[in-house]
């Protein structure tokens, strides 16, 4: 098991990649969200958010083709899940409506993640109990015990 400071090091290992890599291709990002415009006779759903749906499949196109890491069909897991060898990676798509309470005052709220590093208990954060639903390491036959990540995008 490592230590919370490792597991940070790590962490952060993923989001700065992650986080050059999407700011990268922004622009491809945001033309391919766009096309879904092109394709007027797609079939919408009431519970389905167009913009965050194609985020996620936009996404994890281009991590998995590009940074080459491979997809995770964990039966519990984010919107997008990779493994990558020294950890399991997974990412949650947010986006937000100016009407769904979801932003206040121009912020988005970001609260607990699915995974709390050395902590199994609920916490109790902006009036909502919070428990973790993944393990903190899951056993991989390939890599031994690898950390779970949960990274926001």
């Amino acid at each position: 098991m490592l230590s919370n400071t490792d597991l940070i090091t790590l962490e952060k290992k993923y989001f700065d990649i992650l986080e050059k890599h999407i700011s990268c291709n922004l622009g491809s990002i945001l033309t391919q969200i766009n096309n879904q415009k092109l394709i007027s006779s797609s079939p919408t759903g009431a519970r389905i958010n167009r913009i965050e749906h194609a985020i996620e499949n936009i996404i994890e196109s281009l991590i998995s083709r590009h940074l080459q890491w491979h997809i995770s069909s964990m039966t519990i897991s984010s919107d997008s899940c990779f493994e990558v060898g020294d950890a399991i990676v997974h990412i949650d798509s947010k986006t937000i409506s100016n009407d769904d309470g979801d932003a206040i005052n121009n912020k988005v709220t970001i609260e607990k993640a699915q995974t709390s590093y050395d902590s199994q208990n609920q916490l109790f954060v902006s009036g909502m109990n919070w428990l973790p639903l993944l393990n903190h390491y899951e056993s991989h036959d390939y890599f031994g015990e690898v950390p779970n990540f949960n990274i926001c995008r």
